[in-house]
């Protein structure tokens, strides 16, 4: 009877995996200056709920906590350390921010925790690859590159400044435009402010009297649209060239849209008022069905990619699903879009390549909106 009773110890079970659900949990600043930026995160919510509304992942309902983090890196690291060691959750998905997301990345990988596409272009977390760390979006120098590369083509010879916020966006940003650019235009200008600097008419008065006719700015949608303002209430309306991050409705209102008019940015998504991409509808009908609240924007459509690209890992791992197997699951991504019906181009890993997405579509400023360019634009390599 005795050895009847007795079975053998069982293997530890998965963290996060149940016959039934998967868990996973992500940082995000739900309250706070950032709070707008939270809507990345309660869209992943949307489509996950969408996901089980299909049936799941082999079988298995996706469920995400989302912790508020106060776009605080201290109080990041306390919710993320909860979300492992207290909520035993499967991954970190769609870790929100620079300096929030450097403070968990190293404690992710030591623990072994996937952390899969977290945002933001920081090369504090991502150089060199960690092995259990994924980024989204192409990093800021990657980005300063493309747009060097675009100054160059475009405006070959002529008078360039670079403006930039202080922090990774204005450094990185700016040395990549510098390797982009190299000696073909003439830069002539050279500045960084802080992203909460008052009265910018001063600094955009020195920019404008080096007769720059091209303009880099490595900035947040905010301090962009200022500095574009005080240009335009000067008289000076260069050509804008502008990072990823200003590529949103918004920033036509607050710069005001005859002031952008012409200026090129990058995206690795669709416009969030592109009404002719059947994507971007789907979109809308989804937070509509399942996030009435959420207004469609650039943030809405960066958390769905994202919940996306994780549907395709977890599906790819199999129904024994662990967190190795989700590991080689992401690094077998080739060229991936899901038919054409993922909003990312397309997205490729490797072990050595933990940034899925290697190309940027030239966006344009007309008539208030956003206008792609037919062709997308490989990006370089990370240095």
């Amino acid at each position: 009877m005795a050895w009847l009773l007795w079975a053998p110890p069982c293997a530890e079970a998965v963290p996060g995996v149940t016959s039934e659900e998967i868990v996973l949990g992500t940082h995000a600043p739900l309250s706070g200056p950032a709070a707008p930026y939270g809507d990345l995160a309660l869209a992943a919510v949307a489509y996950f709920r969408s996901v089980n509304d299909r049936g799941g992942v082999h079988g298995r309902r996706i469920r995400l906590i989302v912790r508020d983090d106060r776009f605080q890196p201290a109080e990041a690291e306390r919710v993320v350390r909860e979300l492992v060691q207290r909520e035993r959750v499967f991954a970190i998905v769609a870790g929100f921010g620079d300096a929030p997301h450097a403070r968990v990345a190293d404690f992710l990988n030591n623990q072994e925790v996937p952390d899969l596409f977290a945002t933001g272009g920081s090369s504090a977390w991502r150089q060199p690859t960690q092995r259990w760390n994924f980024a989204f979006h192409p990093s800021y120098r990657q980005e300063g590159r493309a747009l060097g590369a675009i100054a160059a083509r475009n405006h070959a010879g002529r008078r360039v400044a670079v403006y930039g916020q202080a922090g990774e966006l204005g450094t990185q940003g700016t040395l990549g435009f510098r390797e982009g650019a190299g000696r073909a235009v003439r830069l002539v200008g050279v500045f960084q402010q802080s992203v909460t600097a008052g009265d910018l008419a001063e600094e955009v008065e020195r920019l404008r009297k080096s007769r720059a006719e091209v303009v880099a700015l490595f900035a947040v949608p905010g301090l962009a649209a200022r500095f574009v303002r005080a240009a335009a209430k000067l008289g000076w309306r260069p050509v804008y060239l502008l990072p990823s991050v200003c590529a949103e409705p918004g920033i036509f209102r607050r710069a005001g849209r005859r002031n952008l008019e012409g200026a090129v940015s990058l995206t690795v998504l669709p416009a969030a008022d592109d009404g002719r991409d059947a994507r971007v509808a789907r979109h809308r009908e989804l937070l509509k069905r399942y996030a009435a609240g959420l207004t469609p924007s650039a943030i809405t459509l960066h958390g769905q990619a994202i919940a996306e690209l994780t549907v395709e890992v977890l599906r790819r791992a199999g129904p024994a699903l662990t967190r190795e197997g989700v590991l080689r699951a992401a690094e077998s991504l080739r060229s991936w879009n899901a038919k054409g019906q993922a909003l990312v181009h397309r997205a490729t890993l490797g072990p050595e390549d933990h940034e899925p997405l290697n190309a940027v579509r030239v966006v344009v400023a007309k008539n208030g909106k956003w206008r792609p360019r037919r062709k997308w634009m490989e990006l370089p390599e990370s240095p």
